[in-house]
């Protein structure tokens, strides 16, 4: 069953409440059909996520010095682009937010 935009908004905020408590949510876009935010966690480094409810698409990507440097989407089907070798895809078992972001901020001390 697909999510409404709003909950998965109230996911993000509960997972960054949770796993990253010291990054600052912005929205870009909200409406009944999509989700566009940046997840701020320093000057250099931050998070975008997309949400599109009708194909329930997502989209996450850690951005450093304005290079993804890890992403996970489902595009086409759940791939990641891991640290290092972030134009590489390999398949992935489907996520929930939470789990996007537990994979995210693993990689954040990498850019550090």
């Amino acid at each position: 069953m697909a999510l409404s935009v709003d909950e998965f908004f109230r996911r993000l905020q509960a997972s960054l409440q949770k796993h990253l408590p010291s990054s600052e949510l912005k929205i870009n876009e909200i409406n009944s059909l999509r989700l566009k935010a940046r997840v701020i966690l320093s000057q250099t480094t931050f998070i975008d996520v997309f949400y599109g409810a009708k194909k329930e698409r997502i989209d996450s990507a850690l951005i450093h010095e304005g290079k993804r440097v890890f992403g996970i989407d489902n595009l086409s089907y759940w791939h990641c682009h891991p640290f290092g070798k972030e134009k590489n895809h390999f398949r992935i078992e489907p996520m929930t937010i939470e789990n996007i972001i537990i994979e995210l901020s693993k990689n954040i001390d990498k850019v550090k």
